[in-house]
């Protein structure tokens, strides 16, 4: 079983790749890009123009476009931790005792 100092360092690992790439001011952002894509998607249906509803739609797909790449990041990040984690958990190979070893 892994020391409580190796389990701490993973912890801290983990803890470090959430801060080092803002792993919740990403998700934020993937949200309010929800929103926003919501929001255009409704005044597209209640406008009357047609070319407010061609704008609208520009404004989904670079904004659709934009969350794909969000999710990707925020994948990355979490398969970052879950490595981090699992080495953590891993538990260490056995030492050969060489000393005593004769061929």
């Amino acid at each position: 079983m892994k020391s409580q100092t190796e389990l701490y360092q993973a912890l801290e690992s983990a803890d470090k790749i959430i801060r080092d790439n803002s792993l919740f001011e990403t998700l934020n952002s993937a949200s309010k890009m929800v929103s926003i894509i919501n929001l255009q998607q409704v005044e597209a249906d209640k406008s009357d123009s047609v070319a407010f509803r061609m704008a609208s739609s520009d404004v989904i797909k670079t904004y659709a476009s934009l969350l794909d790449e969000t999710i990707d990041d925020i994948q990355a990040i979490a398969y970052s931790i879950r490595t981090a984690i699992n080495f953590g958990l891993m538990e260490p190979e056995a030492e050969k005792d060489i000393e005593g070893y004769h061929e």
